[in-house]
C-alpha cells in the first residue's frame, strides 16, 4: 500500500487530506482515518477498490505547539492491516 497524507493548519483546525494506493496485487476492502484519537472517517469499500481519498477540512484544533497524530488504516482484500502514522506541531 501506498499512503500519502497531507496537512495545513486552517483558519479553524487543520486541512487533512488522504490518499491510499493499494499495490497491484491487493484490493482495499476497508478503511478508518483517526486525527488525535478522533475518527474522521471509517467505512467498508466496495470488492476490488484500489485508491482511497480523503479531504477533511477545519478538523481538529489547532494551536501553537499543539501536538498532532494523524493515523490511517486500511485493510486488504486478506483482512491485513496496513497503517500510516503522521506526527507534527503547529507552529507559533
Amino acid at each position: 500500500m501506498k499512503f500519502t497524507t497531507k496537512h495545513s493548519r486552517a483558519f479553524t483546525g487543520n486541512d487533512i487530506a488522504v490518499t491510499v494506493t493499494a499495490d497491484k496485487k491487493d484490493s482495499i476492502t476497508l478503511v478508518a482515518v483517526k486525527l488525535d484519537d478522533s475518527t474522521l472517517d471509517e467505512r467498508a469499500l466496495g470488492e476490488g477498490t484500489e485508491s482511497y481519498n480523503g479531504d477533511f477540512p477545519n478538523v481538529g484544533d489547532a494551536a501553537p505547539d499543539k501536538a498532532h497524530v494523524l493515523v490511517v488504516t486500511v485493510w486488504d482484500q486478506d483482512r491485513k492491516a496496513h497503517s500510516s502514522t503522521s506526527h507534527w506541531i503547529d507552529q507559533t
